[in-house]
């Protein structure tokens, strides 16, 4: 991160895109990188993360099918549902983590994969609300 941006009080720049058809990724990965921005990453897309927090899931997908899944949860188009469960991220870490050992910030995994364990943690151990994950 760029000297000016600690001097303006930001502590970290987080980026988080889905794979799916990411014409671009390799560059953005690269560009991301080289300005200090750490970037999550999920495979095929955001809502296999969403989809951890309810439920194992560790076969190949597709962003459509997860998403179908993710209706028979309340979930309608980008929204969430008032009743998603926030306070099941760190059942959620430990899905991505068993699902993909290997993902981490930066690196596009295998589907399916999230990095988004990653900036998960460190906004929750920032807030100081919760102790960090061992």
């Amino acid at each position: 991160m760029a000297h000016r941006d600690r001097e303006e009080g930001v502590d970290a720049c987080w980026c988080v895109v889905d794979v799916d058809s990411h014409a671009t990724l390799d560059r953005a990965i690269a560009l991301a990188y080289s300005a200090g921005v750490k970037i999550a990453i999920s495979n095929p897309c955001f809502e296999i993360w969403l989809l951890w927090h309810y439920d194992e899931h560790a076969a190949h997908t597709r962003g459509d099918s997860l998403r179908q899944i993710l209706r028979g949860h309340g979930h309608r188009d980008k929204a969430l549902p008032p009743s998603f469960p926030f306070g099941n991220y760190q059942a959620a870490c430990g899905r991505a983590e068993r699902t993909a050992p290997e993902c981490a910030p930066g690196i596009r995994g295998p589907n399916p994969s999230s990095s988004v364990s990653a900036l998960a943690t460190y906004l929750v151990e920032a807030s100081g609300t919760h102790p960090p994950r061992t």
